[in-house]
């Protein structure tokens, strides 16, 4: 059996589709993208403890995930550094705590799922998705699902959630496309609830984490001035 049919089988098995673009073959690897696997984590109720974070620097993140499927526990270790594995270009702004935590789940995931030996698109810019073409064969295209709709909400819903970066404009968005998400059915509304979940939780830990850093500031300043 093809890892990209055993992908399917997995996903088919919990009860979750798999639309266009989805999972593809890079340099010998089969790829699976994130919010595919966040929707596979959803349906299997996969959960997870408090994130430890290992390493924190201006341009390098490194946490800690363990999750949970039923009795079953793994944990992984997701890495995030600016121009060494997490590359950004132009004025593009650098997330290295949400690449290294989407790096972390996506590991646990596929480790809960069994899918061993799959990658997630976020492991490396290599796996970075081919042309429809190039990636499978005409038989293969035409098994894949189309549900284009449904493809077009994740892809914009991701780009608008990591755009958020205050809780209120988080909310602002969840309000505007809840709706939409719950008519498209329970796999998508768990997909977007869970991924504001996800953005809500780091912004509040940014946010801690600076506020932390002032008071650590205005402590070590009125030292200074005794």
């Amino acid at each position: 059996m093809s890892d990209i049919q055993q992908v399917k089988d997995i996903f088919k098995r919990a009860d979750v589709s798999l639309v266009r673009d989805d999972c593809w073959a890079v340099q010998q690897a089969t790829v699976v993208k994130h919010k595919a696997l966040e929707r596979l984590a959803a349906a299997l109720k996969i959960t997870y403890s408090a994130p430890q974070i290992l390493r924190a620097e201006k341009d390098e993140a490194v946490i800690l995930v363990t999750g949970k499927l039923g009795e079953v526990s793994e944990w992984s270790i997701g890495e995030a550094c600016v121009n060494v594995n997490y590359k950004v270009s132009g004025r593009q702004a650098a997330y290295v705590y949400a690449m290294a935590e989407k790096r972390a789940k996506d590991r646990v995931i596929l480790k809960l799922a069994g899918l061993h030996g799959i990658y997630s698109e976020d492991e490396a810019d290599d796996f970075k998705q081919p042309s429809q073409a190039q990636k499978s064969t005409p038989a293969e295209q035409a098994e894949q699902p189309q549900d284009d709709s449904a493809a077009v909400f994740y892809e914009m819903m991701e780009a608008a959630i990591a755009k958020c970066a205050t809780v209120d404009s988080l909310n602002t968005l969840w309000k505007k496309n809840n709706a939409t998400a719950h008519d498209m059915g329970r796999e998508v509304f768990d997909w977007f609830k869970t991924e504001c979940g996800h953005r809500k939780a780091h912004i509040l830990e940014i946010s801690s984490a600076a506020a932390s850093a002032v008071a650590d500031d205005r402590v070590l300043h009125e030292r200074n001035a005794a």
